[in-house]
């Protein structure tokens, strides 16, 4: 639903809403799946190895 009502309120950011929507379907299928992560118990962990670990950019 967003994908349709956003070009029309902001219809000067359509091309920067599917180049982001196109960006973020390319990184979600390179990610680990993330919801069952628990991020809480790695609060510790320099951001750079978590972002290797789940293979985030």
């Amino acid at each position: 639903m967003a994908r349709l009502l956003y070009p029309i309120l902001a219809p000067l950011q359509i091309k920067a809403i599917f180049v982001n929507l196109e960006k973020g379907r390319e990184l979600g299928k390179k990610a680990d799946f993330l919801l069952g992560y628990r991020f809480e118990d790695h609060w510790e962990e320099p951001i750079d190895h978590l972002r290797k670990k789940l293979r985030l950019p």
